[in-house]
């Protein structure tokens, strides 16, 4: 079951067990990918997303609304309550968390070379869509001969140099059990963290139909469950937080079941992100605020980050960060709290005026604290970049 207790880390989209049977056990977890939101015109997402209620003119809100919204409080709130029953129902109505994949069957050579012909003319085709000069120099894809791709190489040298941003997985390529789709891999600088969730996301080998209701899954999270937001910055430890969690998490798999390729293990996933995703659109004003009080024993008081970092914690002014001020306290950096403070505050001479250091680090914060793409995100790009390509 479901304990409330599970968003530390999130929870682990691809293996959550053999069976859907047994899927009320499925708690295996992965670390967590924190997702921040990028500078105040995250407010405006948010209130696209449904996350923040819009102040409506009640003038206009027609008859057929109301209804609808009298409708929905019948069926998604905090006071709409789900029994075990009920979950163990929608569990069954899920797809089993572990796919049949074949991981080990390799491609003949002759196969091999018939996926790198047609990989190379997936390459001539976006490479001829990115400007004029490969439509210039380029012939059409389906005049390339046999031999004229061989002397090429295929043209691997636009996927090796970063210039399509995308490439096929040079392991992956040769599962026979693959598609080219689950080969396909969107390219993550180095000086990036907009796909942290990638190599996670890639290990569960979804389908280009997998990805799609799992998108459209994450659409519908904010539409009908958007009510937890009133809830996410309760103390995670505290029964009301237990209560509300295991509530909208039953929510969120009734809604999964409208899926037909949706799992228990991906709705868990997903239902993590946007927790997260909530709370971060919440904390996100406060970090300059609670590093500003570090920063002052840091830089005027000579203290060390762990030290400062107590006194600020024993304060209990900053409600967002308890969890996470605890556990980096504990020894966990799973929450980065001490690089956080050295990407926005460390080089803040303590000769700066407060008020003028707070300004910096509020600069700072909405400057490096930008998106971290979500495994959702992730998905929803791969799948346009598919299209574009022509895999699907």
């Amino acid at each position: 079951m479901w304990t409330g207790q599970k968003d530390k880390l999130a929870l682990d989209p691809c293996v959550s067990g053999d069976t859907n049977e047994n899927a009320h056990a499925c708690t295996s977890l992965t670390a967590v990918h924190q997702v921040l939101e990028e500078s105040t015109n995250n407010t405006v997402h948010a209130m696209d997303m449904g996350v923040v209620t819009r102040q409506d003119d009640p003038l206009k809100a027609s008859e057929e609304d109301i209804n609808q919204q009298k409708d929905e409080q019948e069926l998604w709130g905090p006071n709409v309550q789900t029994s075990q029953d009920d979950y163990f129902d929608y569990v069954k109505q899920l797809s089993p968390n572990s796919r049949r994949i074949d991981k080990w069957s390799l491609l003949s050579h002759d196969e091999m070379i018939e996926v790198k012909e047609r990989h190379a003319r997936y390459r001539i085709r976006f490479c001829k869509m990115l400007n004029k000069e490969f439509e210039d120099t380029m012939k059409d894809p389906a005049e390339y001969s046999r031999g004229e791709l061989l002397k090429e190489n295929y043209f691997l040298r636009y996927e090796r140099d970063e210039t399509l941003g995308w490439y096929f997985h040079p392991v992956h390529t040769w599962l026979a059990g693959l598609n080219d789709y689950q080969k396909l891999v969107l390219v993550n600088h180095d000086d990036s963290t907009e796909f942290l969730a990638r190599d996670d996301y890639h290990s569960c080998f979804n389908t280009y139909e997998v990805d799609e209701d799992y998108v459209k899954y994450c659409e519908e999270l904010p539409k009908k469950i958007k009510w937890i937001g009133e809830y996410v910055d309760l103390d995670r430890s505290s029964q009301e937080w237990s209560k509300m969690d295991n509530t909208t998490f039953f929510q969120a798999l009734k809604i999964a079941t409208n899926f037909c390729h949706m799992t228990v293990g991906l709705a868990q996933f997903a239902y993590m992100e946007y927790v997260w995703d909530l709370r971060e659109i919440s904390r996100l004003k406060e970090w300059p605020y609670f590093l500003h009080e570090i920063w002052k024993l840091v830089a005027k008081q000579k203290m060390n980050f762990n030290d400062a970092l107590k006194v600020v914690y024993e304060m209990d002014m900053f409600h967002s960060f308890k969890f996470a001020g605890e556990a980096e306290l504990n020894g966990d950096k799973l929450f980065g709290l001490e690089y956080r403070f050295s990407m926005c505050a460390k080089d803040i001479s303590g000769d700066v005026e407060e008020g003028k250091a707070l300004d910096l680090i509020t600069k700072a914060v909405y400057r490096e604290f930008h998106h971290t793409q979500t495994m959702c995100g992730y998905a929803a790009k791969k799948m346009d970049m598919a299209k574009k390509i022509g895999l699907v």
